[in-house]
């Protein structure tokens, strides 16, 4: 898969979030990428 192809997936998936999030490192960050949400689509 090409870099494009990949980000694609996480948009489609909705596992990269925008908004406002406090990091486990205690960092905050705009944006936040939810791995699990790409599993529940294994096609």
């Amino acid at each position: 898969m090409t870099e494009r192809e990949v980000y694609d997936l996480l948009v489609e998936t909705g596992a990269i979030m925008n908004g406002h999030f406090k990091l486990t490192s205690g960092l905050h960050s705009p944006h936040y990428v939810e791995k699990f949400n790409v599993l529940q689509h294994p096609d």
